[in-house]
């Protein structure tokens, strides 16, 4: 009932963005839009949720929750595209060159945003924050420094 991932809001030029008409997907069927408003700002760590309920997730807090989307433990992927554009690709491998941790979450380096750099699962690690219900998680704030 934890599962969740979050995006990182880079600087935009019109400093607010809205997330509507936002598609997040997988190389397979799975997907879900935006069809609400969703106003963030620049540095804004927007979490999305499979279960938006705070009481059945681990005490997370969700600022957009969805239903038709599962993530994979082992090798997935996330797109986000707007419009025809496709502006972020993540893939993971399921604990190959990737981290699979069990109870807590995939931690990007908060040194490694730049474009391509979140593309290497060698800039990725397991969180170490203790969050909510006991999970190791930063959900809608920076991630763990990778050591």
């Amino acid at each position: 009932e934890g599962e969740w991932f979050e995006v990182w809001i880079k600087d935009t030029l019109s400093g607010t963005l809205d997330l509507q008409g936002l598609v997040i997907s997988d190389q397979g069927s799975d997907s879900i839009s935006i069809s609400d408003s969703t106003i963030v700002n620049p540095g804004d760590y927007v979490v999305f949720a499979l279960n938006g309920d705070s009481t059945l997730n681990g005490g997370l807090i969700a600022d957009y929750d969805y239903s038709s989307l599962s993530l994979s433990n082992g090798d997935d992927e996330l797109l986000l595209t707007a419009g025809n554009v496709l502006l972020e690709v993540i893939e993971w491998d399921g604990g190959t060159l990737w981290p699979d941790p069990n109870g807590a979450s995939m931690s990007l380096d908060p040194t490694m945003k730049s474009d391509g750099l979140n593309d290497d699962g060698a800039n990725w690690c397991e969180s170490t924050s203790l969050y909510g219900d006991g999970d190791l998680v930063t959900p809608g704030a920076e991630n763990d420094p990778c050591n």
